[in-house]
């Protein structure tokens, strides 16, 4: 009588879910380091346009130069604004992915504690049997016994 756990396909289903869930977060975060890095590039070319500017200005640059130059600290700037709030909403996309797997994990923890806990009673059923059978082996074999040692001592007499 071999033990046969029937939510088996649905702890499959929830290890399925939780890898799944796994990969959405490992995908989640790999954006939001992208979108740092972008942030992180973003403001150095800022930093350089700026020194740029003031090198620009001490060797007397033109005004439309200068504005020039400004025009693309500002256009940067309007970038990193809007790389900020991608990476704010990729930082709550990423927490609700982290959410998503320690649900998964949990629901999957739970099926699986239940399986083991219905493997244990089976195994403890299997072996009351095995010891209910034996036990009777036993009693039957000493009945057996007690039946011949009967009639042995009938025949000496």
């Amino acid at each position: 009588m071999a033990f046969h756990f029937r939510l088996a396909p649905v702890l499959g289903h929830r290890r399925r879910l939780e890898d799944a869930a796994a990969r959405d977060l490992a995908q989640a975060i790999r954006r939001l380091e992208t979108l740092h890095r972008r942030l992180a590039r973003i403001r150095g070319e800022i930093a350089a346009r700026g020194r740029t500017i003031a090198r620009s200005v001490h060797l007397g640059a033109t005004g439309m130069e200068l504005g020039q130059l400004a025009r693309d600290v500002e256009s940067l700037e309007r970038l990193s604004i809007t790389t900020v709030a991608d990476a704010h909403a990729q930082r709550e996309k990423t927490e609700q992915a982290r959410r998503d797997v320690v649900e998964a994990s949990r629901a999957r923890q739970m099926l699986e504690r239940l399986e083991e806990s219905q493997r244990r009673a089976h195994d403890e059923r299997r072996e009351a049997v095995e010891r209910r059978e034996a036990d009777e082996t036993t009693a039957a074999g000493l009945q057996w016994r007690r039946a011949q040692t009967g009639r042995e001592a009938k025949s000496a007499r």
